[in-house]
């Protein structure tokens, strides 16, 4: 509730709040995702847009995580799991190779 209404790039440093501004411009303008790699607070942050559409409307959908954690890890930080298990978003990850290795309550719901 404290991030509604303000820009994704609102919780970086100057420099970081450029970078991801031009990644969601990027990605926004070309239809296609868009990934780059940041550093804040001291942390390797890798971050990808991709564009989806809700009900006719352009979205981005961005992520953002630590770079030292692989995309098949499963592992990842406690608060971000409790916040996908608990939003009313349906939420599913999957492997690089597409295999699910989590699906949310909201997403098992909207699969029935």
């Amino acid at each position: 509730s404290q991030l509604a209404g303000r820009e994704a790039s609102a919780g970086f440093n100057a420099t970081g709040r450029q970078a991801v501004d031009e990644l969601l411009t990027t990605a926004h303008l070309r239809g296609q995702p868009a990934e780059i790699r940041i550093v804040a607070d001291g942390e390797m942050l890798a971050l990808s847009a991709a564009p989806f559409r809700a009900e006719g409307t352009p979205l981005l959908m961005l992520r953002v995580q630590r770079a030292d954690v692989g995309a098949d890890a499963p592992g990842g930080s406690g608060a971000l799991a409790e916040l996908v298990e608990r939003t009313p978003d349906a939420i599913v990850v999957t492997d690089s190779g597409g295999h699910v290795r989590h699906a949310n309550p909201a997403f098992l719901t909207l699969c029935g």
